[in-house]
């Protein structure tokens, strides 16, 4: 397993300048999409791991708690989103942008 990883590691190592140069001057619209594709990919994933839980707990309702769980989750992070972390994120990957390597 660890030679596989060294492998797959030793290809992608060539292009990590061209990888450095696509996410420095990617748009702020694109930035704000993949911050939010990953959260939603998480926020997924982390109630489908609430549903198996709740659903081996022995829970009747696992999938409707599960729903739940997840737009509540959903609900707070926009209300978070809108109110303090789209500008932090946007601040952070300016500064980010303008440091020389």
């Amino acid at each position: 397993m660890p030679e596989l990883l060294f492998r797959f590691w030793s290809i992608l190592t060539p292009v990590s300048d061209e990888w450095d140069s696509y996410f420095l001057t990617l748009p702020n619209a694109k930035v704000q999409k993949y911050v939010m594709g990953i959260y939603l990919t998480a926020a997924v994933i982390a109630s489908v791991i609430t549903f198996f839980i709740l659903l081996t707990a022995g829970y009747q309702h696992s999938l409707e708690l599960a729903v739940l769980f997840f737009t509540g989750g959903l609900m707070a992070a926009a209300c978070r989103w809108h109110k303090k972390y789209k500008e932090y994120i946007l601040r952070r990957w300016r500064e980010i942008i303008k440091k020389p390597f």
